[in-house]
């Protein structure tokens, strides 16, 4: 017999089915002793094949794999024999027991249902085995042929204590039995332990619980659903029925809130809308990129706000230069102006202990009133938990979405990490959990709410506090995202959780994964914009930075003709007649023009933002520096006068004083200067690629998710050419364009 640990039962059944399909032999499942710990049965000779073959499947102890896709990922399984000389609970014994039958009641050693006075359940389906009719068989079969599920066996409805009077002690048997039961509220009580409980098993009893006068003085066992499940409360002012959960306690609002996503949440009239709506959301950090424009959106956010109502601000910490200004920003914007801002969501990644425990304290000594984390996996799940752990109480949020969620997302399953770590997030009191991503509406909500979800995986029910949205809420009515690129989101037909890793590798569900500008996976909605970036990746940005160069040089005419037919960012050289150039083909006021052209709504007359106006006024300075002699009459500099021109006057006015400027072929020293001043720091991206050269990737990409929201400055107004973020399962739900955004969350 072998012991098989580290797989779920369906892949063990599956790796069992395999194996016998093939001439090594014939195993089965014999044990089941809990949700990953089994024990596999056969001839010996078949028994020694199948653990060889199960070890050949396992991933090396320690191997790395959170890169991989989930289904590329080999499971860590354990393998060993056990120290038996019979298989047992398999086919192999079949024959004896009709032999050992025919003893038994030879020798009169029967046993008679009628005489049980307790229930006894069975091994392999829990049911009580005094309504066998021939309990003598029914229990020679179940020791020799029929396979033991413990899990099933334990968790029987009607059980209140499991005694063991096994000798192997606290961490034995016993604690097997506790690990099948756990969440249930059913403690284990060791009758053969007479030494004070272990602190580490604080749920486990020893042989004194069994002499308490007083049940309520006996160990005790959490019950996760009625500890952590929703209940109905009714509010004494409104006479009005809620949900009462630990989220709804934190925020004081209903248990269903909107996460800070960028572009979609950095607008604070969607979030005012929102909050209004009666719903608590976060402002997006992610979208504010100066000081300045921190304090405008929060005073604006905080006078749209009712009385007692609080601003959160989803914070990405790992990018420290926007950190750096926004946590002293709302440090100082609630000490000195007094602005309601309440809470902080810490995204991009999980701080140490150490420094997260710093900005806590830091953030309660100004008053704050709870803080969030964002883990990507289960041992950053596992920190989040040690932070709860030491921050004395501070209520802190883990919002977990898991792979399947839109934009930036991991590679991990959605379920397991929890499962893996419910009872630890369980365990400290000041933790809300909140689940986030492939959701939309009540139907698919409920189960994570009351816990019913984990039920299907072989644990007790696992609720979670709240619910998270994201994608969801980019077709609603007050939401930036542009109207055409809400009808392909709503157009996506979506996939299910069982689906979504379809899409990293494939357009699967309307949605599909491309590397954004920080290297990460992120689900967008399928256009021609993502499957020409995908292509450039493949072929260019996947290679290693040294050899970019050369391999844009020798495909810069399928990457122009891409960049002009397919991206929000066309390729910037073209002369005044159309004609697709270089750089250093194109005359200073052909440079001039083409900038206006893309950074310039003339339907709007207005600038898509003011560092692109400061930019071309300071090219056109460049051009009069380059250009300047001393017959020029100009007494001041052109770049003054056009101070208050309008843009499409600016040539006209350059080239009346600077007709060179009409003719004269761009200098290189002026085309290394205008590519600086389009990648410096501080400079909004620009709605162009200058030049193929290894900074591509920026060019291309960095903040171009803002598109979504301005379709109608991006060329031919095509959503097509733009990267719109969407989750791949929620992607499912949204049906409808322009749905009030009340309307979205009172339906979930």
């Amino acid at each position: 017999m072998v012991s098989v640990q580290g797989l779920a039962r369906s892949q063990l059944t599956q790796i069992i089915v395999d194996f016998n399909s093939g001439d090594n032999g014939r195993v089965q499942l014999a044990v089941a002793n809990t949700v990953d710990r089994f024990v596999v049965a056969g001839q010996l000779e078949h028994a020694s094949k199948f653990a060889r073959y199960a070890k050949s499947l396992s991933a090396a102890p320690g191997e790395d794999q959170t890169k991989l896709p989930l289904a590329l990922r080999k499971p860590v399984i354990s393998v060993d024999f056990l120290g038996i000389t019979a298989p047992y609970h398999c086919d192999p014994l079949k024959g004896l027991v009709e032999d050992i039958h025919a003893i038994a009641l030879e020798k009169g050693w029967t046993f008679n249902a009628s005489d049980m006075q307790i229930p006894v359940r069975s091994c392999d389906d829990g049911h009580d085995i005094r309504s066998e009719h021939d309990l003598t068989a029914y229990l020679l079969q179940i020791m020799c042929v029929s396979p033991v599920d413990w899990p099933c066996a334990v968790t029987a409805p009607g059980v209140s204590h499991a005694v063991y009077f096994g000798a192997d002690g606290l961490s034995g048997f016993a604690r097997l039995t506790y690990s099948n039961i756990e969440g249930r509220g059913v403690p284990v009580i060791c009758a053969g332990v007479v030494s004070s409980k272990s602190p580490r098993l604080p749920h486990i009893g020893t042989n004194a619980d069994l002499y308490r006068s007083k049940l309520s003085d006996v160990t005790t066992a959490p019950n996760w659903l009625a500890e952590f499940g929703p209940k109905l409360v009714r509010v004494a002012s409104s006479d009005t029925v809620h949900i009462d959960s630990k989220m709804h306690r934190m925020y004081g609002m209903p248990t269903v809130m909107v996460a800070g996503m960028t572009p979609t949440t950095a607008n604070e009239i969607f979030v005012a809308a929102i909050s209004q709506a009666g719903y608590h959301a976060e402002l997006a950090g992610g979208g504010i990129y100066t000081a300045d424009s921190l304090d405008r959106k929060v005073r604006s956010l905080a006078s749209m706000f009712k009385p007692g109502q609080g601003i959160t601000l989803n914070c990405i910490y790992v990018n420290q230069k926007q950190w750096s200004f926004q946590f002293p920003g709302i440090l100082r914007l609630r000490s000195k102006e007094g602005l309601p801002i309440v809470g902080m969501c810490i995204g991009g990644g999980v701080p140490s202990v150490e420094k997260a425990l710093e900005i806590i304290e830091t953030l309660r000594a100004h008053g704050f009133r709870h803080v969030s984390l964002k883990p990507s996996n289960s041992q950053a799940i596992l920190t989040v938990v040690e932070i709860a752990q030491k921050c004395d109480g501070f209520p802190v949020g883990l919002q977990w979405t898991g792979g399947r969620a839109g934009g930036h997302h991991s590679l991990e399953d959605f379920h397991q990490p929890i499962l893996k770590t419910y009872s630890a997030i369980r365990a400290q009191k000041n933790i809300v959990l909140v689940a986030g991503s492939g959701f939309g509406d009540a139907e698919g909500s409920l189960p994570y709410l009351t816990g019913d979800w984990s039920v299907a995986f072989g644990y007790a029910p696992m609720p979670f506090d709240g619910i998270l949205l994201g994608s969801r809420v980019m077709v609603a009515k007050e939401a930036g995202t542009s109207h055409s690129a809400k009808q392909l989101i709503v157009s996506a037909p979506g996939l299910t959780d069982s689906e979504w890793t379809q899409s990293l590798d494939n357009v699967q569900g309307g949605v599909t994964t491309v590397i954004s500008e920080y290297g990460e996976k992120n689900h967008v909605i399928v256009t021609r914009a993502a499957h020409f970036v995908q292509e450039i990746h493949r072929s260019i940005l996947s290679k290693p930075r040294g050899e970019r160069v050369a391999l844009l040089a020798e495909s810069k005419d399928a990457i122009v003709a891409g960049l002009n037919a397919n991206w929000l960012r066309p390729w910037f050289g073209k002369k005044a007649d159309g004609q697709v150039v270089d750089l250093e083909d194109m005359t200073y006021v052909e440079v001039i023009e083409r900038m206006i052209e893309l950074m310039y709504s003339s339907p709007k007359a207005r600038w898509i933002s003011e560092s692109y106006r400061l930019l071309v006024i300071d090219f056109i300075k460049r051009t009069e520096f380059r250009l300047v002699d001393e017959s020029c009459s100009l007494g001041s500099s052109v770049a003054m006068l056009l101070v208050d021109a309008p843009p499409l006057e600016y040539t006209k006015t350059l080239a009346h004083f600077y007709p060179d400027a009409v003719t004269q072929l761009v200098a290189s020293e002026d085309i290394q200067y205008f590519v600086a001043k389009c990648k410096q720091r501080g400079q909004m991206p620009v709605p162009f690629v200058p030049v193929l050269d290894e900074d591509l990737s920026g060019f291309m990409l960095k903040g171009s998710h803002w598109m979504s929201e301005n379709v109608d400055l991006v060329v031919d107004q095509d959503p097509d050419r733009v990267l719109i973020q969407q989750g791949v399962v929620a992607a499912q739900y949204s049906t409808k364009v322009d749905e009030p955004v009340k309307d979205i969350l009172d339906g979930v």
